[in-house]
């Protein structure tokens, strides 16, 4: 017995201490004024019986507080909303929607105990006179309408999101629209039906149920277009979204609010069966008003960044990231095209160089074709000129058995030795011309550059040619090489006589024969004369084989001489002299 009274000590006090709490969270509460906004609504309404207990709960909540409410339309509700002459208000989920974007937030929504969700509770209906022969919303269009109001969430708002679901423009589908106003002046669409002033009317989900009941003689005036939801005995033509809504004014303090939510969420159900409970989801509304580009979405109707972004985001990050694929191919394509081009400028170097050495192998082809002919003349010159060189050879030694006293045999041995000498040269020459026409290899021995070179001198002025044309040579110190003496005499030879040819018409010309030794263990030789100037052609035919600078020259004492050359290592090259003339160098290694 005393452990029983002990426990109920324990909880009196317990819930003493809850009271003191709640009294004392209520007193925190308390504000001097609570001011409730109410949207005019249409008449009768299935939520209208929560409304009085709502107010009563309020008053008996804050009895310190004196507790206001106001009916307004939609636009002086949502005026005194932004004028924070309202503190919390009651109107439907669409209209609060709408007004979020002002800072109201939901408290809670009505909800019935036949259909507790208060996601789902309310929609619309598309209402005409029993005996018009239509059967389904499209055969609608083009007849008349009546609606309470043009911006009501059930009155309109749901009935064209229907429509525009449909894919139609709710604006032009009707032939006519009129509306009733808001309130009890609903009545007049029913009265328009009856008369057929109208043809289509527009109602909330059980309104026309509710007047069929209230006026039995309409029982069986009416039906609902295309009824595919229903709400116990009500039929709509739409989808349902969220019932009437509670919600708070951004000014409202968070202590009223929360103070406000409690006893509204704890507050039984109406003897009509309707309560309030929590809502969790507005995205039906949301999509609504997405589609009908109005409350939070009214910016789609016009053209800004953020529309632009809203309706074509996707489309643009599409865009964009093709972009960077089309850069990217771009980039890649450049990267490509490059490597081929490069591939390509080898190719075309590899072709040149092969052009180049066909060219080459053409050219020497030719040159031994004409080395064929020159063989085959020299081989002629070689033969006919034996018999006559004989016998040149055999009269000089006749002469010499038949001198008669008196002449001065000395002057006649003189003669004849220059006979004999160059009957011995002629021969030598006839005998390297068959060398060369039977490939065979001169003879070679030790020789002095610098005593060829005078020698050649020597063998140009005695014949006597091109009187104008005077021979300068300088050396200064001997360079001996091991060489074929007549070869290199006839290289000088053929140097200096195309020097002098190609200064034949000038007064006082000059030929410049110089002979050094460079630093490379190589000798050099040059020849040159102040002749005309030379043109790139002619410089570039003399380093042709069998080239001449001579219209009438067959290019023979050039090739001679670079045979010679190469048969000893050397290499003979030409440049423009200056001022004017032309420079034969020939490099010449000494071991």
């Amino acid at each position: 017995m005393r452990d029983a009274a002990r426990r109920f000590l324990v909880f009196l006090l317990a819930a003493l201490s809850a009271l003191s709490a709640a009294a004392q969270e209520i007193a925190d509460a308390q504000i001097p004024q609570l001011r409730v906004g109410i949207v005019a609504f249409l008449r009768p309404s299935p939520n209208e019986p929560i409304i009085a207990p709502t107010v009563k709960l309020l008053q008996k909540l804050f009895p310190r507080t004196r507790v206001s409410t106001s009916v307004m339309t939609m636009q002086e509700l949502s005026r005194a909303i932004q004028n924070r002459s309202v503190d919390i208000f009651i109107a439907s989920a669409g209209f609060y929607r709408q007004e979020s974007v002002n800072g109201a937030s939901a408290i809670a929504a009505v909800a019935h105990v036949t259909h507790p969700n208060p996601n789902s509770s309310e929609g619309s209906a598309f209402v005409v006179r029993r005996d018009l022969p239509v059967s389904s919303i499209e055969e609608l269009k083009g007849l008349r309408l009546m609606a309470a109001t043009p911006d009501g969430f059930t009155a309109m708002r749901v009935a064209q999101g229907e429509l525009l679901e449909r894919g139609y423009d709710p604006l032009t589908f009707f032939g006519s629209t009129q509306y009733s106003g808001p309130g009890e002046k609903i009545a007049e669409i029913v009265k328009s039906l009856k008369g057929g002033t109208v043809d289509v009317g527009i109602f909330r989900t059980c309104w026309i149920e509710d007047w069929m009941r209230a006026h039995p003689q309409d029982k069986y005036e009416f039906r609902v277009i295309e009824p595919k939801t229903t709400i116990g005995a009500c039929q709509s033509s739409t989808a349902l979204y969220p019932s009437w809504v509670i919600a708070a004014t951004p000014h409202l303090s968070p202590d009223v609010s929360r103070t406000i939510a409690k006893a509204i969420l704890d507050m039984p159900a109406t003897d009509s069966g309707h309560f309030w409970s929590l809502i969790t989801d507005f995205s039906s509304i949301d999509n609504l008003f997405r589609k009908l580009r109005i409350g939070p979405y009214q910016y789609l109707r016009e053209w800004s960044v953020r529309r632009i972004w809203e309706s074509y985001g996707t489309i643009l990050i599409a865009a964009f990231l093709a972009l960077l694929a089309l850069v990217a191919h771009a980039v890649r394509t450049s990267q490509l095209v490059k490597k081929r081009t490069s591939a390509l400028r080898d190719s075309l170097a590899r072709e040149k160089e092969l052009k180049r050495a066909a060219m080459q192998a053409a050219d020497h082809i030719e040159r031994l074709q004409r080395s064929g002919i020159i063989g085959q003349i020299s081989s002629m010159i070689a033969h006919e000129l034996r018999q006559p060189l004989a016998t040149l050879s055999l009269y000089t030694k006749g002469l010499r058995r038949m001198i008669r006293p008196g002449i001065d045999p000395q002057s006649v041995l003189g003669i004849l030795d220059q006979i004999e000498n160059q009957t011995e040269r002629i021969n030598s020459i006839v005998e390297n011309v068959r060398s060369y026409a039977k490939s065979k290899t001169a003879s070679r021995s030790p020789a002095d550059l610098r005593e060829i070179c005078r020698a050649a001198i020597r063998s140009w002025q005695e014949t006597g040619r091109y009187q104008n044309v005077s021979v300068h040579f300088s050396a200064q110190e001997s360079i001996w090489l091991t060489v074929n003496s007549l070869e290199w005499e006839l290289v000088v030879l053929n140097l200096i006589k195309n020097a002098a040819e190609a200064q034949k018409n000038m007064d006082h010309g000059l030929v410049s024969v110089n002979l050094a030794r460079r630093s490379d263990n190589r000798a050099e030789l040059t020849v040159s004369d102040n002749g005309p100037e030379v043109g790139e052609q002619v410089l570039e035919a003399l380093s042709k084989p069998l080239a001449s600078t001579k219209a009438e020259g067959l290019g023979l004492g050039i090739s001679i001489v670079r045979s010679i050359l190469e048969a000893h290592g050397a290499r003979l090259e030409f440049s423009r002299n200056t001022p004017s003339g032309l420079c034969a160098t020939v490099s010449i290694p000494l071991s």
